[in-house]
């Protein structure tokens, strides 16, 4: 009976162990999702369903150099940067970029309405509860995200418009080309002031 006891004790015991062990990985799992980027560390992931009705998903982008944009349709700033962020795209679409817009705050309706008054080219998605927009510490529009091929945030601009330039010189080491190649269009234009924010 004593040595029956003493078993059910030593299986108490080490169910405990294992289940203390799984909560310990499960909350470390919920933190690594929940934890904001950070510059030189992998990007979190997201999905967000575009005005498209598509859901995209940021892991799904893993192999090609990212660009994302947090914009709104007040945002002044955002609507002067858009054509530029167009015409940028086109020019490196063939070199496997992509670009992404996630418009902040505002419903389908409107995030649909802003990409066809400007005919956006790429892909934009809705986040209008802002639960992307809170992960990822964006504070001001247009806040973006430039990603490497495996996935690393690279560089956090925060501001702008930023013209052909600035972008391809944030682009260039995505593709891992050195700056030297890249043909600038013009200087960067920084009406607002560009901040790489030290908690990225």
């Amino acid at each position: 009976m004593e040595v029956l006891c003493v078993h059910r004790r030593v299986v108490l015991i080490f169910v405990l162990l294992i289940l203390g062990a799984l909560g310990m990985w499960l909350a470390f799992q919920m933190a690594a999702r929940n934890a904001p980027p950070r510059v030189g560390n992998p990007i979190p992931d997201f999905t967000l369903e575009s005005t498209d009705g598509e859901k995209i998903s940021l892991a799904a982008q893993r192999g090609k150099a990212v660009v994302v944009v947090f914009v709104a349709s007040w945002c002044k700033v955002c609507r002067e940067e858009m054509p530029m962020m167009a015409e940028t795209f086109r020019a490196h679409r063939e070199h496997d970029v992509v670009f992404l817009g996630v418009d902040i705050y505002e419903d389908y309706l409107v995030a649909k309405k802003i990409h066809h008054e400007f005919d956006m080219p790429f892909p934009f998605l809705v986040d209008a509860y802002g639960e992307v927009t809170t992960r990822f510490r964006v504070k001001g529009t247009p806040t973006t995200f430039f990603i490497d091929r495996n996935g690393i945030l690279r560089d956090v601009v925060v501001g702008g418009p930023l013209d052909r330039g600035y972008l391809d010189k944030e682009i260039a080491p995505l593709l891992g080309i050195t700056s030297r190649k890249v043909k600038i269009a013009s200087k960067p234009s920084l009406s607002v002031v560009l901040t790489s924010l030290s908690f990225w």
